[in-house]
């Protein structure tokens, strides 16, 4: 009996995350983009995730007349600590920190978009925690543009 009622229960929550969209399992993807300077940026992030699973964040930047030298990605440093970071596609040419924002460096993009991967995993939590998380392009002016971006971990 106990067993038929906890069946019930996981496939009903099933239903109701594949019937409303509420994430219950697995990783829910969102996007978040903006455009300042002639640059456009698209950051594809996991708004909701498990511990343990792989929940990829995606990067791509369009500038209009393409790229005239390295690009610098500034990442806030706090957002990774809910998650292990498996790979770096492409592999940055460089990358610094200083405790609240991560740098990574990137060569000169052929053509007007670099697209960046990275591998995330969340790491296990005990409860529920969040993490908010920010991508801009360090152009060395103010019209950078930036995203903000929260991602909800579960146990």
């Amino acid at each position: 009996m106990t067993f038929t009622v906890v069946v019930t229960v996981v496939v009903g929550v099933g239903v109701v995350e594949g019937l409303t969209g509420v994430p219950v399992y697995g990783v829910t993807s969102r996007t978040a983009a903006t455009s300042a300077g002639g640059t456009e940026l698209s950051v594809d992030y996991p708004r909701v995730t498990r511990g343990q699973l792989d929940s990829p964040l995606s990067i791509e930047i369009t500038r209009q007349d393409g790229f005239d030298g390295p690009v610098a990605v500034v990442l806030s440093a706090a957002y990774f600590d809910l998650f292990n970071v498996d790979t770096i596609r492409p592999t940055p040419a460089s990358e610094s920190s200083d405790g609240e924002s991560w740098t990574l460096m990137f060569d000169q993009p052929d053509g007007a978009t670099l697209a960046v991967d990275l591998g995330l995993v969340a790491r296990a939590v005990g409860w529920f925690d969040h993490a908010t998380g920010s991508v801009s392009i360090d152009t060395g002016d103010a019209t950078a543009p930036q995203v903000t971006f929260v991602t909800d971990v579960r146990p």
